[in-house]
């Protein structure tokens, strides 16, 4: 990644997440309408093959505030 390139995102990653939230939108609708059909049909496609990982039993499922909890603790 060039480094203005970088130091714009670790400008935005410093953000708050509604923020960042914000700013994601705002992005996503300066997309042409096929950029973002295109970019849509890979999120479906990945919920779709995440969701047949699951009723596959192909994966663990993990509860996020227990996985949050190893990770804080991790870094302490």
């Amino acid at each position: 990644m060039p480094p203005e390139l970088q130091r714009l995102a670790d400008e935005i990653l410093s953000l708050p997440v509604p923020s960042r939230t914000a700013l994601v939108r705002c992005i996503l609708e300066s997309l042409s309408q096929s950029e973002s059909e295109a970019l849509e049909q890979m999120w479906a496609k990945v919920a779709e093959e995440r969701c047949r990982q699951i009723d596959a039993g192909e994966v663990e499922l993990l509860d996020g505030a227990e996985v949050l909890r190893e990770l804080r603790a991790h870094v302490r």
